[in-house]
């Protein structure tokens, strides 16, 4: 049984209780407790010592650690009035929840200060009543004390009087307390239908609808578990103000391209708090993702006026510069958010970036190779290392960079890309692989179903220093097509001009083309 335990609490705290709770099992259905009382119980009680002295270990662990990665931060900001308001609130409203399992929450958020003063003394007077109902039939009905101890006791640790995160109750922890209401209900009802037989069927299938119901409601809810974007959407929907699910709904919004959706969602979570500067942050990413740089700018200004060295405000910052193209303000962010935090490699990498545009190859190299040495595989930063090589004459050390790239991600068009125009170029001997070339840009393509200009104008380049310039040609026309639609116009200028060598049976002589590399400003948690 102690090793059980110890298993269990390394999963999950909430079985700190079950040595009190094996004394409930103790006092029904086992019927240990015999007279004399206290001689019995301090039996029992050392029986489970060595359950005692585990759990009291585990206890200190799980407060401890916590503490040290600032989970614990509502218990110092919140008063003990306001936890225990929500506690008791809490305890009546999980009981709700176990007979009525709707609108449920992956996290509710935690009242504060705002709960009206008529719950928590309702809740307490509710408590009380149940106590006394349980308590008063003790003698007959065991299961009612046992039932009802069980569950406010195996719920202490997680009801609140230390606060662990932002929730007010979380509906995951009632897997074990709810144990002690099912108890007493399928005894309760065992016993009224021993006093009031009923027709053998009609209980049955009465069990029967229920659990057709619930299983019908499992469905249902299990399909709001399917990724981030539904689980965070059915906990904004069905919870009132609840600023973090709307801004991990914003951030997940975000991350799927729904831009202008994650910064409604932003802008809810900030208007629910407005000093909520995780969600301030994250309008100012959605302003850079949708294009209002000068926005986005001012959002990030606002930031560094409420905190001026922080180092994630400062490189967001640097990022909307950069988009702005005052490489200079950006680099100058980026060097604050370093001496704040040297060993961030997106900061790295993203003054690498600003440094790359600025024309400053050399210097913008550096950064890359820092980048690298605190994230080996950081992709964009090995990719920008190798173009920044590449500009330098340093074209075998890219091409490694290149290759390197492709072991992290083999399937990743840019890199397949970059490096079948290094191997394809005519005046370096020293790298030049056409067949390579072609190989590379070939997979480009067929990665992308030939619907890319990129990967088809790497393509031609490649056809054309293999001297397969009808092929070249080819495929150039379907770039040129693609790159006019998207709207490319300087790429479509210069794929047409190496049309007209590769139809002349000459190759093109034009650098590689810039081609955008996906930075993203970076969240608060």
């Amino acid at each position: 049984m102690f090793l059980f335990l110890w298993l269990g609490l390394l999963a999950k705290p909430m079985l700190l209780t079950l040595p009190f709770a094996l004394l409930l099992l103790d006092y029904w259905p086992l019927g240990r407790f015999h007279p004399p009382i206290r001689k019995t119980t301090l039996r029992l009680l050392a029986e489970k010592l060595p359950l005692f002295v585990l759990v009291a270990v585990v206890a200190v662990i799980a407060y401890l650690v916590p503490r040290s990665e600032g989970a614990l931060r509502l218990t110092g900001t919140l008063p003990f009035s306001a936890r225990l308001s929500n506690a008791l609130v809490a305890y009546v409203a999980y009981i709700g929840k176990i007979f009525y399992p709707a609108n449920l929450a992956v996290l509710y958020p935690h009242p504060r200060d705002t709960l009206p003063l008529w719950q928590p003394i309702a809740s307490l007077l509710l408590l009380a009543l149940i106590s006394a109902l349980a308590f008063h039939n003790s003698s007959k009905r065991r299961y009612l004390p046992m039932g009802w101890l069980w569950y406010l006791g195996t719920l202490v640790p997680v009801i609140g009087l230390v606060q662990l995160g932002h929730q007010a109750i979380a509906d995951r922890y009632t897997y074990l307390p709810s144990l002690g209401i099912f108890i007493i209900t399928a005894w309760a009802l065992a016993d009224l239908l021993a006093k009031n037989p009923l027709p053998k069927a009609l209980p049955i299938t009465a069990a029967a609808v229920v659990l057709a119901a619930l299983s019908l409601s499992t469905r249902a809810q299990a399909r709001y578990w399917q990724n981030s974007l539904t689980l965070y959407e059915r906990a904004a929907t069905v919870t009132q103000n609840n600023y973090i699910m709307h801004y991990n709904y914003a951030n997940t919004l975000l991350k799927a391209g729904r831009y202008d959706e994650a910064l409604a969602n932003f802008q809810k979570a900030l208007q629910i708090r407005p000093r909520y500067f995780k969600a301030r942050a994250g309008i100012g990413r959605a302003l850079l993702k949708l294009g209002r740089t000068d926005q986005a700018v001012d959002c990030f200004s606002e930031m560094l006026e409420l905190r001026p060295g922080d180092y994630k405000a400062n490189y967001n910052m640097g990022l909307a510069m950069t988009e702005k193209g005052d490489y200079e303000s950006a680099v100058e962010h980026f060097h604050k958010a370093l001496r704040v935090k040297t060993n961030a490699p997106e900061v790295h990498y993203g003054m690498g970036r600003a440094l790359y545009l600025q024309g400053q190859r050399e210097l913008a190299a550096r950064q890359f190779v820092e980048a690298l040495r605190l994230k080996p595989d950081y992709l964009a930063a090995r990719v920008q290392l190798a173009r920044a090589l590449t500009e330098i004459g340093e074209t075998r050390y890219a091409r490694d960079h290149y290759q390197k790239a492709l072991e992290l991600r083999p399937d990743n068009t840019q890199v397949l890309v970059n490096l079948a125009w290094l191997l394809a170029a005519p005046e370096d001997t020293a790298v030049r692989d056409p067949a390579a070339a072609i190989k590379f840009a070939q997979k480009a393509c067929e990665l992308t179903d030939y619907e890319k200009a990129e990967p088809l104008d790497a393509f031609a380049v490649a056809c054309a220093a293999a001297g397969r310039f009808p092929e070249a040609a080819q495929n150039a026309e379907k770039a040129l097509l693609l790159a006019t639609v998207a709207g490319k116009e300087d790429l479509a200028s210069e794929i047409e001009e190496c049309l007209i060598s590769y139809r002349s049976g000459r190759p093109c002589q034009r650098p590689q083309p810039e081609y955008e590399i996906n930075v993203d400003a970076i969240d608060l948690d």
